[in-house]
């Protein structure tokens, strides 16, 4: 059974725990450009540059007909785990009411991803679709603006994960 459900508009504190916890455990599976589906526990995430998101649709057709290989093409795919897990984690913290503490990934990726992750949410914050909330700490927490940025939520997260590409290319 499919089902479909918008998470977006819960309350904030509990409901938006909740909300990370069944974005965690579930399975769900998605395609297209970008997309990130959960399979058997994995997180797998598609490339989200166009070149390379051709590349890898036609190594998957390569394998499945060379290799005759199914569903167990799953098992074959390298994923770099930081990358991916820094990815489900933006993801999912944005589509809660309480944002992305932009402090816990300075601590545990580093100053330069969260500049990365202001630059990708730059526009969002300058249309008001998205907003610093002052905390404890040097950045702050970014949150979606309800409803332009739940709504919206897709592109913004999108331009936010495309930056953090472009600065792991500068970087090597």
């Amino acid at each position: 059974e499919t089902m479909m459900v918008v998470l977006n508009h819960l309350p904030t504190s509990p409901c938006s725990r909740l909300q990370t916890i069944l974005l965690r455990c579930t399975e769900w599976y998605a395609v297209g450009l970008g997309a990130t589906s959960s399979v058997n526990g994995r997180r797998l995430s598609r490339p989200r540059d166009m070149l390379r998101y051709i590349d890898w649709v036609q190594e998957q057709v390569r394998k499945v007909r060379e290799e005759k290989i199914g569903q167990e093409w799953l098992q074959h795919i390298e994923d770099d785990i930081n990358e991916t897990e820094i990815a489900d984690i933006i993801l999912t913290r944005l589509r809660t009411s309480d944002g992305l503490d932009l402090d816990w990934v300075e601590t545990h990726e580093g100053k330069h991803m969260v500049e990365d992750i202001l630059r990708g949410a730059q526009l969002a914050l300058d249309l008001g679709m998205a907003q610093i909330e002052v905390g404890n700490g040097e950045y702050g927490t970014l949150i979606l603006v309800d409803p332009n940025g739940f709504l919206f939520s897709n592109t913004i997260i999108s331009s936010i994960l495309a930056e953090l590409e472009e600065g792991q290319m500068a970087a090597l």
